[in-house]
């Protein structure tokens, strides 16, 4: 959703089946390709890390709902 909101297309392309969509996904490099195009757009610095810190291929080192909403992309808007 955070992508859709920052660059106005979907980040996983609609016409792709589940399959490929799986591949996508654990694609890093695709993913990277797709953090590059943000950072390209000239979407804040705020905004990218976010994106960056939620696409996270390991689980363990993603953020949590939680800790996303304590973010500085957040946070601008809270203080």
């Amino acid at each position: 959703v955070l992508y859709y909101m920052l660059m106005g297309e979907e980040l996983l392309p609609q016409s792709a089946e589940e399959p490929e969509l799986k591949k996508l996904v654990k694609d890093r490099k695709w993913i990277r390709g797709r953090l590059r195009k943000v950072r390209e757009a000239g979407v804040s610095k705020e905004a990218a890390d976010l994106l960056n810190a939620l696409l996270h291929h390991d689980r363990h080192q993603r953020l949590t709902a939680r800790e996303a909403l304590h973010h500085p992309f957040f946070q601008r808007w809270t203080q």
